[in-house]
């Protein structure tokens, strides 16, 4: 996980939502899954290797990658009593890590993202269990054509 060097410092409390709503789907649905401290600054993610080298330690097979683009400023819900940084953007891809190339990827944009709920810590969990589930289709997908090639 990756977010924007302008982030607010509360941010880093929802990029560990959406990085435990991530790492629990795969590990709930029977994944050895592991994570890497969280990247302060997303420069470097644009780079296909990204995470690479850390996951390729770990003999993984396939590497799930997030940045989350936020807004500069804390934003406050009176109505919710709450405080927190604005998620604008997550941006995901899947890297199969045996041949370093994308199998997937797509931004998902938060004011885009149907949700019902107003809390904006539950919309970022909703739209990280989306990931992951896109990302676990895409893995099995990936597998699936090496079965057939």
């Amino acid at each position: 996980i990756a977010q924007n060097a302008a982030a607010p410092a509360l941010a880093l409390e929802m990029s560990r939502t959406v990085e435990d709503e991530i790492m629990g789907f795969f590990f709930d649905s029977g994944h050895i899954v592991t994570s890497n401290a969280l990247a302060m600054n997303d420069s470097s993610f644009d780079d296909l290797s990204f995470g690479v080298n850390e996951a390729s330690e770990g003999f993984a097979d396939y590497l799930v990658t997030a940045r989350l683009t936020y807004g500069a400023d804390e934003r406050k819900d009176e109505l919710l009593g709450i405080t927190f940084a604005e998620l604008r953007t997550i941006t995901w891809r899947v890297v199969r890590l045996s041949t370093g190339t994308m199998v997937a990827g797509n931004d998902v944009v938060l004011r885009d993202f149907k949700s019902v709920d107003p809390d904006p810590y539950l919309q970022a969990r909703a739209a990280a269990k989306r990931i992951a589930a896109n990302s676990m289709k895409e893995i099995d997908r990936d597998i699936e054509g090496d079965k057939n090639r």
